[in-house]
């Protein structure tokens, strides 16, 4: 009638459309393609959950890959190439926003006081 390949059969004269099953690393593919989308979206909170959850499904595969995954291995070096590039521009936005911050508070500890202007001052309502 059909295979787990993907294709199509009849039933009962009835055109039936079979979905491919997903490999194990097909499904590592996916999985890491959500991660990219994740990151591509800003939502930087859902990505170490999903990240743990690909680690956690790469572990139960085997040592060494079987021939016919080599393509879907090398789509997933891509993605991962294209995920950690993503991740290296967060962090050096997220560096530069905290310097910034830091900038900003030595600032403003300036006018907290301490400093020439408290006593004596034009600014002074002593």
């Amino acid at each position: 009638m059909g295979s787990d390949r993907g294709g199509r059969g009849t039933a009962g004269g009835r055109l039936i459309t079979f979905a491919r099953m997903r490999t194990p690393y097909e499904h590592l593919l996916a999985m890491a393609e959500h991660e990219l989308a994740l990151a591509d979206a800003g939502r930087w909170e859902e990505l170490p959950a999903a990240m743990d959850e690909r680690i956690r499904a790469t572990a139960s595969l085997p040592a060494t890959p079987p021939r016919p995954a080599r393509d879907v291995l090398v789509r997933l070096a891509q993605v991962q190439r294209q995920l950690d590039a993503r991740l290296r521009v967060a962090r050096s936005l997220a560096g530069n926003e905290l310097a910034a911050l830091r900038r900003g508070r030595g600032a403003v500890r300036g006018y907290q006081g301490g400093g020439p202007l408290d006593s004596g001052s034009v600014y002074s309502t002593a």
